[in-house]
């Protein structure tokens, strides 16, 4: 008969990060976006989100793919065009993405 047993892997293939860490993001490494178009509205670009920026988050999970790339579980503030508000989101970012604002 077939004996099973747990399989471990060194360094765990997912994490969570307790206490939550403080990162910068670059946006435009983290979010597939397509070309600027020229005929864009003024009111788009003030109101639409700005992907084309580093801006601060926090760090809640790390997961690797299968391909070896590591992810990082970030919850950002994606700010407008205008500055005048965001949107609240947490997603996947690719590690090239997001640095470490501490040094634990």
């Amino acid at each position: 008969m077939f004996e099973s047993w747990p399989i471990h892997f060194e360094p765990p293939v997912r994490r969570v990060v307790e206490p939550p860490a403080p990162v910068i993001v670059d946006l435009s490494a983290g979010i597939a976006r397509s070309p600027l178009a020229a005929g864009v509205a003024l009111r788009v670009r003030g109101e639409g989100l700005r992907l084309d920026m580093m801006v601060p988050a926090t760090l809640h999970a790390w997961a690797r793919t299968t391909r070896g790339d590591w992810l990082g579980l970030i919850h950002v503030r994606i700010p407008t065009g205008n500055g005048s508000g965001y949107l609240d989101a947490q997603q996947w970012f690719p590690a090239v993405a997001i640095t470490r604002t501490d040094r634990r």
